[in-house]
């Protein structure tokens, strides 16, 4: 026979999914922002490099574009950040999609 759950239950599990969500989404802005500024440095650094390096004449034909691939490395970082963030706030169990 099915068997209603008590309203604090219900209010315990949807806490515990709401601070799982924020904590992952907390995490994933942190990480974010870094690699985002990291990326951002990193294009001046090599366009001031590279630019120095030119001729007057050759620097105003030069493309300013350079766009490092940092997807694949902050998707793992972000992983590993948030199993640890999960972990250090006890939060044993996250389902996201129920």
């Amino acid at each position: 026979m099915y068997k209603r759950k008590t309203k604090a239950v219900f209010f315990a599990n949807r806490t515990a999914k709401i601070r799982t969500l924020f904590i992952i989404l907390q995490n994933f802005l942190e990480v974010f922002l870094f690699f985002s500024l990291s990326a951002i440095s990193l294009f001046h650094y090599v366009n001031s490099a590279r630019l120095s390096s030119l001729g007057k004449r050759v620097q105003k034909y030069a493309l300013l574009v350079y766009n490092p691939n940092i997807l694949n490395y902050f998707f793992e970082v972000f992983l590993k950040e948030s199993a640890k963030a999960l972990k250090d706030n006890d939060v044993v169990e996250h389902i996201f999609l129920s």
